[in-house]
């Protein structure tokens, strides 16, 4: 038999959390008064300043809202330039900034259809830190 499964860390507390199982999401808030989902944790909404907000688990889908090539990293240790910074908007309205992976810069998008993906960014004895990126879409998966 194989090496236990280590348990997974996300290299930034929170983003994405993690189940005991090891199934990995993002998560933002919901707000009550004017229906925004947005990826943040916060007391108030940002968008309306409403206090009435739930915890949600966000779509592991969406679109490349909007993208760029980052040739000059501000400090990424995980992702070596040239790589692409995208705005997604997820299928629950959320929007998330982060990298797309899986594919040829050359072929990103607007409006390419995308899914979360998991990164391992290192690791120890004990333990794998993890970063979220999104990759293009398998097709037929809802």
């Amino acid at each position: 038999m194989g090496e236990p499964a280590k348990k997974r860390v996300p290299v930034v507390e929170g983003k994405p959390r993690i189940s005991e199982d090891g199934e990995a999401r993002l998560v933002g808030i919901k707000c009550g008064d004017c229906g925004k989902v947005i990826f943040t944790l916060a007391n108030f909404c940002p968008n309306c300043s409403g206090e009435n907000i739930e915890e949600v688990l966000l779509s592991t889908r969406g679109k490349v809202w909007t993208y760029t090539i980052v040739h000059v990293s501000y400090g990424s240790l995980i992702f070596e330039p040239p790589y692409a910074g995208a705005f997604v908007e997820l299928e629950d309205g959320a929007f998330v900034h982060a990298p797309i992976v899986g594919c040829e810069l050359e072929d990103i998008e607007i409006g390419m259809e995308v899914e979360l993906e998991i990164i391992k960014a290192g690791e120890d004895e004990e333990k794998e830190s993890v970063v979220f990126a999104f990759k293009p879409a398998r097709a037929g998966l809802d």
